[in-house]
């Protein structure tokens, strides 16, 4: 039905925001950047996992935005290098195991 991929997708983001919970108990993460990255990884999973080329532009347009938004955090003064690749590890990790897992 039609909450089916809302639920995929609730579940993977929350995932993703525990952990970041945990790890910045450690270290600060970028979460802008996790769940960008996050959306990213689940897009292109479906794009290799489905063939789906209706995905090649999207793809291309969240890396973009992930780009501008990464370096604005950074311009800003909001996260060091680190805390922002990091993010972008925890989102496309969560991202795609959760993909692979839940689909």
């Amino acid at each position: 039905g039609l909450l089916e991929p809302t639920a995929f997708l609730i579940a993977i983001m929350v995932v993703n925001i525990l952990g970041l919970a945990l790890f910045s108990l450690k270290e600060k993460i970028s979460a802008h950047a996790s769940a960008l990255a996050c959306i990213l990884a689940v897009n292109i999973t479906i794009f290799i996992k489905f063939v789906e080329q209706n995905l090649y532009l999207p793809i291309l347009g969240l890396i973009l935005i992930l780009g501008i938004l990464s370096s604005s955090r950074l311009i800003l003064g909001a996260h060091t290098l680190k805390q922002v690749t990091l993010g972008i590890i925890w989102g496309l990790f969560t991202g795609i195991l959760g993909t692979i897992y839940l689909l």
